[in-house]
């Protein structure tokens, strides 16, 4: 970022006490959610529906690991990890996503250390329902046999 180095300095204090510290009132509605029970009792249930998105999405990618993609199935979390293959045009591929309406970012942004020569792609599946997991995966097939045509 460039501009005036107070300015930077002030804006940087502010966004590191909101990632450091979360507010008073944040806190308190944190607090009361734990007390009342609430996540314990959502929890389960928020593990089979992510379990079931994670599966969903995993099936769905098939198509694309048949062409090359390199993906394994985690036992969790809210990411799959996939390695894009040699012949696979990334710069192609995150235009047309980007025009078909598909959110792409490029895997390799999420490494400290810039990895130039391996293409990876990072797929979010919690916060998608199961019918925009199906109709995404399902433009990003195509999207990515295109892509190693190119």
């Amino acid at each position: 970022m460039t501009g005036n180095k107070g300015l930077i300095n002030d804006l940087g204090a502010i966004i590191q006490s909101r990632v450091v510290c979360q507010d008073v009132v944040s806190q308190y509605i944190l607090k009361e959610y734990l007390k009342s029970g609430s996540y314990d009792k959502n929890l389960k249930q928020i593990n089979k529906d992510l379990k079931q998105k994670k599966e969903l999405m995993y099936e769905k990618l098939k198509d694309s690991i048949h062409l090359g993609l390199d993906m394994e199935q985690p036992k969790g979390g809210v990411f799959l990890w996939g390695k894009l293959p040699q012949g696979c045009n990334e710069k192609y591929l995150q235009s047309i996503l980007k025009e078909k309406g598909v959110s792409y970012m490029p895997g390799n942004v999420f490494f400290g250390e810039r990895r130039g020569d391996v293409n990876y792609v990072r797929f979010c599946y919690y916060c998608r329902t199961e019918n925009e997991i199906i109709e995404g995966i399902n433009i990003f097939n195509k999207s990515f046999a295109e892509s190693m045509n190119v």
